[in-house]
């Protein structure tokens, strides 16, 4: 099954079953589709950028709130280890990206239609 989802970084990206990632297009400057999902599920988690930058700094990855800004939001690439390492701070496993993208889509869609908070 399939999720089309247009991100808030500008991004439109397919998400399959078993965590398969496209990234069908992309606005300049934005370099990832998997950043704002991270966002939505540490905000889930009730962290701020700081809480999980310490934490992702006492896991052995000399991160600034900056850089992971910057990866929420797209604009800086990341590679598979660091994706990891910010599931494995908040508490997952990769497993939990398929479901995170469904419910990131799905409020990004209730959002646009006025039924979401803002």
């Amino acid at each position: 099954m399939w999720h089309l989802c247009q991100g808030n970084t500008g991004m439109a990206f397919m998400v399959a079953s078993r965590i398969s990632v496209a990234v069908i297009s992309t606005r300049k400057g934005k370099r990832n589709a998997i950043g704002p999902v991270l966002r939505h599920l540490r905000e889930k988690r009730g962290f701020t950028q700081t809480q999980l930058t310490a934490l992702l700094q006492l896991d052995g990855w000399d991160v600034s709130r900056q850089v992971l800004a910057f990866v929420e939001d797209g604009s800086r690439i990341l590679s598979d280890t660091e994706i990891f390492a910010i599931l494995r701070a908040l508490g997952h496993t990769p497993a939990i990206l398929e479901d995170a993208f469904a419910d990131f889509c799905k409020q990004r869609s209730s959002r646009k239609n006025g039924q979401g908070k803002r």
